[in-house]
């Protein structure tokens, strides 16, 4: 508790300290990354989410298929064979 009051009190000071050399210039900076923050908040509520659980199914099917592509390779590759590590440790979830 005491490190976020320090956070916000220091960091009160110092936006308040260039607010008042830049003239507000500061203010409106904020007042435009906020704008940013909604706006792409807005997209990802609107189409985000959507599309993910539109091609869900997709994800999934792919996922089965390196799995499976993955055994069938395990059992051809010999044992002093170099790995490509790409397809071993790309994203998992």
């Amino acid at each position: 508790m005491l490190a976020v009051a320090l956070v916000v009190l220091v960091g009160g000071i110092i936006l308040f300290f260039l607010y008042f050399v830049s003239l507000g210039v500061v203010g409106n900076v904020l007042i435009g990354a906020g704008l940013i923050v909604v706006v792409g908040a807005f997209h990802y509520l609107a189409w985000g989410r959507a599309l993910s659980e539109e091609v869900a199914a997709e994800r999934e099917a792919l996922k089965h298929k390196e799995a499976r592509e993955a055994r069938a390779t395990k059992a051809k590759t010999p044992p002093d064979a170099i790995q490509d590590l790409s397809r071993t440790q790309g994203i998992q979830e």
